[in-house]
């Protein structure tokens, strides 16, 4: 029988001591205003739904007042290398590594007072007619993707028999603000190395077992290859309008001129210029709403892009990866085409394995889901990016919390909901219970110590230091390859002027 409260009835003692040293070490992560910022971690985990900061003062884990809680979310310190350190070493081994890079929207559409404020893509706003963007911060996670176990599930990360089920699970690993004056292309490409130089020193990736990251189309899959780690694999989204070359053939000797540099074209829109693969799988769906359908993959090596001058990678040198395209048949007729990009070490690519991985990065949307909805991840409203920078860590070790505890919580259903596996627990229904689980794990915080509130603001007086007035970031295409705005660099012809 399970407790009443939703705790195990033997809880397994490693788990439960994999989570107590955890929680130890969250708290070594902060500098200034520690107790208040650890406290903030557990009533994230366990409370109910945040509407907003201050709400989290009513959960009896945080004994500080709300007074005390925005002190220390504005002058707190949070390490980033040591949490960054911390949730590497939390990875969760498998013969594969799943990680999802992307970055969600920050808003802060209601002040004008609040520096490195930029224009982020709004998908809510896609359809209404208006512009689909928003003034707000942009913040990228890298999340371990691929978690999901149990009856009837496998994943390329544990190596399980079965059906393949994508889930809700996803491991914060790493998150980082991409500021308006930053390059997005640059930062994902520092924050992979970063990554991949954590799970190394904690011996989670190691020869022999492939590191695969995932992202979208919205980052040049070139520019990554070229800042790519010698471990690591990158499978990247691409459009469906990209064209490529294959290897030019061979110059004959005698042939005046120099060698070719492009060989035949290969546009993706365009079926009649593929070739024959030169490697090909099929699949059977068996699970999801799409069970009964064929996933069809083909792969295609040693493929390049035109350089020029105008593009986001470095140079102008040759940078060759494999397309793969994937068609994904339900058994209804229904197509769906994906196109990807892959790049990696000599001698590791895996076709069946490609072909399952990539359906893992939606996961990273669940995560945003959750932090944003359960969480309230985007319901606090810094005046200062690095305060929603420190946030966000807040937020990412809180859902670290949850994943660490997922083995011992038992299922607490509400009475409309249907009973579901103890291993299939979604990241709501364990926070759930997350307070329940942890009620006899000690606290490293120490006790508040009892003050008066202060004086505050004289009555009748004004704020004699007002804030600037900042402006909203636009940037356009030109700023994005990394040009100024204005002129091409190619013309030939003067300005007027």
């Amino acid at each position: 029988m399970p407790h009443p409260l939703g705790v195990p009835s033997s809880a397994p003692d490693q788990a439960l001591r994999a989570l107590a040293e955890f929680r130890t070490a969250v708290y070594r992560c902060f500098g200034r205003w520690a107790d208040t910022l650890f406290e903030l971690v557990d009533a994230l985990a366990g409370g109910g739904r945040v509407g907003s900061v201050a709400e989290l003062t009513f959960e009896p884990v945080l004994r500080r007042g709300h007074g005390s809680v925005y002190q220390a979310l504005e002058h707190g310190q949070v390490h980033p290398a040591a949490a960054g350190t911390l949730l590497a070493g939390q990875v969760r081994p498998g013969r594969v590594l799943l990680l999802g890079v992307d970055s969600s929207k920050f808003p802060r559409p209601d002040t004008r007072y609040v520096p490195d404020i930029g224009m982020q893509y709004a998908a809510e706003r896609d359809h209404t007619g208006g512009s689909p963007a928003v003034p707000g911060w942009s913040m990228q996670w890298a999340c371990q993707v691929g978690l999901d176990t149990g009856p009837g599930a496998a994943s390329p990360a544990t190596g399980g028999a079965g059906r393949v089920r994508r889930g809700s699970w996803g491991l914060p690993v790493d998150v980082r603000r991409i500021g308006t004056a930053d390059n997005a292309n640059e930062v994902t490409a520092a924050q992979i190395t970063d990554v991949t130089t954590r799970l190394h020193a904690a011996g989670t990736a190691t020869a022999g077992v492939p590191l695969v990251f995932l992202l979208d189309a919205r980052y040049c899959p070139i520019y990554l290859t070229q800042h790519r780690p010698d471990s690591a694999q990158l499978l990247v989204r691409l459009r469906s309008d990209r064209v490529f070359f294959a290897r030019p053939p061979a110059k004959q000797p005698g042939t005046p001129g120099r060698a070719r540099k492009h060989g035949p074209r290969f546009a993706l829109d365009e079926p009649d210029t593929w070739p024959t693969p030169d490697a090909e799988h099929t699949t059977t769906t068996s699970a999801g709403a799409g069970a009964g359908g064929t996933v069809r993959t083909r792969a295609w090596h040693h493929y390049h892009p035109e350089p020029r001058q105008r593009r986001k990678w470095t140079g102008t040198d040759i940078i060759e990866g494999t397309l793969i395209r994937q068609d994904h048949t339900t058994p209804a007729g229904r197509t769906q085409v994906w196109w990807l990009w892959w790049a990696g070490p000599p001698g590791s690519f895996d076709l069946p394995m490609l072909a399952e991985a990539y359906q893992h990065r939606y996961t990273i949307e669940h995560v945003f889901r959750f932090a944003k909805q359960d969480l309230g991840w985007t319901r606090h409203t810094p005046l200062d990016p690095d305060q929603a920078e420190r946030w966000t860590w807040l937020v990412a070790l809180a859902l670290a919390q949850l994943h660490l505890a997922r083995p011992l919580a038992a299922d607490r259903r509400l009475p409309w909901e249907q009973p579901c596996h103890p291993d299939r627990l979604s990241p709501r229904r364990v926070r759930r219970v997350f307070r329940h689980t942890v009620a006899a794990l000690p606290t490293p915080a120490r006790a508040p110590k009892p003050a008066r509130p202060g004086p505050g603001r004289p009555k009748g007086s004004t704020n004699k230091n007002p804030r600037t007035r900042q402006p909203v970031i636009k940037k356009g295409r030109p700023a994005n390859t990394g040009h100024p705005k204005g002129r091409n660099p190619n013309a030939t012809t003067k300005p007027k002027t």
